[in-house]
């Protein structure tokens, strides 16, 4: 039993450190938590759908319809300041203004929408580029996407930016089951 004393003291001090360390990390976690319940998320963006319209034969030009949201997840608005598609690997036909969204200007590499405006708190909002492009085969297509938004956050008073990477394919990949 008189063991046992020796090693109280060294006991409580581990215990004791041991407690103060776990305490520190339930009061970390608890105010990230509450940081995130007053102001909200960091706004993101979705690559919602990809498609194409067009006619084949002699002519093979196509238009790429991509379409995508923006979410804002903060408890204030912010202002989104431009949006930017990017587009590698795909012959672009020049044509200017996009005739669905007239704010979306189309060029040799991509499409970019540069109409400042607000998105409410938790708001969405849903955009449908239209890309036309040719090219000689479909089943080559294999056009990597970049979506770069920009918005100003007003709270943090800075500028920020969202990016979202896809791949515009057409056929996916083909995958062996029994590999």
């Amino acid at each position: 039993m008189e063991d046992l004393l020796k090693w109280t003291p060294l006991a409580q001090v581990i215990t004791t450190t041991v407690f103060t360390i776990v305490g520190a990390c339930v009061a970390a976690a608890s105010l990230h938590v509450a940081y995130r319940n007053n102001f909200g998320w960091p706004p993101i963006a979705l690559i919602s759908s990809i498609g194409l319209k067009g006619v084949g034969g002699e002519h093979k030009e196509f238009t790429a319809v991509i379409g995508f949201e923006v979410w804002n997840r903060r408890k204030y608005p912010v202002s989104i300041r431009y949006m930017v598609l990017s587009v590698t690997n795909l012959n672009i036909r020049f044509v200017g203004a996009n005739a669905t969204d007239a704010v979306w200007h189309v060029d040799k590499t991509g499409a970019s929408h540069f109409t400042s405006h607000a998105l409410g708190p938790s708001d969405h909002e849903v955009h449908e580029v239209e890309i036309p492009f040719a090219t000689k085969s479909l089943d080559a297509l294999n056009a990597p996407l970049q979506l770069r938004i920009t918005y100003f956050d007003p709270r943090s008073n800075r500028m920020d930016t969202v990016t979202v990477d896809h791949l515009y394919r057409l056929m996916p990949e083909k995958r062996e089951i029994f590999a």
